[in-house]
């Protein structure tokens, strides 16, 4: 089984192990892995989590590593057989309310085991429980801001680098 965007695809699809028993919680489980190469994409435009708040350039997820149009067999090589993902860097780990949070996010929905991945469920839960309640928003020295994906409501009086709540 094949679909969707190849830079995208969840180990199992891309060495063609989906567990096709049970395909609809497969096909979930790969669904939570092509999220988590979303959110680093998204997070890495967040200026609330670089020390000078500038962003570096966008990249897509896997472009530092592979260009912008790799191969199946290259994304196979990097994703499947050396496990490789996005390079998150330690600038994003600065949230007073769950340090490392965000790392162990993505960790757990890009992990190479299928059945390890978070669920849709619990990633909500843990995005929810990375945003502060808004009376208790207090950010380590070096973090001025808090990063507009994980408060929405800071959007609405956020300049343009956030045009949309999650």
């Amino acid at each position: 089984m094949e679909a969707g965007t190849q830079r995208y695809m969840a180990p199992e699809l891309l060495d063609k192990t989906l567990d096709l028993q049970d395909w609809g919680t497969a096909l979930r489980r790969a669904d939570i892995y092509s999220l988590a190469l979303l959110l680093w994409e998204i997070l890495s435009r967040c200026p609330d989590v670089w020390p000078d708040s500038r962003p570096p350039p966008f990249q897509l997820a896997y472009e530092a590593e592979l260009g912008s149009t790799p191969t199946t067999c290259e994304l196979w090589t990097l994703a499947v057989e050396e496990r490789r993902r996005p390079y998150i860097p330690p600038t994003w780990c600065c949230f007073a309310t769950d340090p490392g949070g965000l790392r162990e996010l993505l960790e757990d929905c890009w992990d190479a085991d299928p059945e390890a991945r978070l669920t849709a469920e619990c990633v909500l839960q843990r995005l929810t429980a990375l945003a502060p309640p808004q009376e208790a928003r207090t950010f380590p020295e070096g973090c001025s801001h808090s990063c507009p994906l994980l408060c929405p409501e800071d959007c609405l009086s956020t300049p343009p680098h956030c045009h949309s709540p999650l």
